[in-house]
């Protein structure tokens, strides 16, 4: 199996993480494999993304017990079906446009249907984030003035459950 995987040259276990990719590839029957690479705390932490293929076996909760993942504890896994994930690329779901990126993408199987971000429109993600930035703001005004009302009247234990 020879194909390019694209981590960062810094990341301290590059050579674990290709040896990790390739025996998922073996393992299970995939469409696709996303690798992504975040920083914590000066930390590389990897998240392979896989999309199990449709003809597969296993069910998804077979892999997560699987044993690669006790093999490799310094990387996230996470197993999508096919159509879940094309589901999921339709409504934007952030967790698929931060890590399944074409950048990403370190395996395919030929003549497979791979859905990307091919560009991220932000108009919807920003009017839903304002619109619970609102509800929230409306829900902490309310409680805060709750909180001085009953502190007022002295009644010190409704004050601090409304806090709480």
């Amino acid at each position: 199996m020879d194909y390019p995987i694209k981590i960062p040259q810094d990341y301290s276990n590059r050579e674990r993480l290709e040896e990790a990719v390739k025996s998922i590839v073996s393992f299970v029957h995939t469409d696709a494999v996303y690798v992504s690479i975040s920083r914590h705390d000066d930390n590389l932490h990897a998240v392979i993304t896989i999309i199990v293929s449709e003809n597969n076996i296993q069910d998804l909760e077979d892999y997560q017990r699987s044993k690669i993942i006790d093999v490799y504890p310094e990387c996230t896994f996470k197993f999508f079906t096919a159509d879940w994930t094309k589901h999921a690329f339709k409504k934007g779901m952030p967790f698929f446009i931060e890590h399944c990126s074409l950048d990403n993408l370190v395996y395919a199987v030929p003549d497979v249907k791979v859905f990307y971000p091919s560009y991220l429109n932000t108009k919807p993600y920003l009017k839903r984030v304002k619109h619970r930035f609102e509800e929230m703001a409306w829900a902490t005004d309310a409680c805060i003035k709750n909180y001085k009302d009953l502190n007022r009247s002295d009644k010190t234990l409704e004050a601090a459950y409304c806090l709480h």
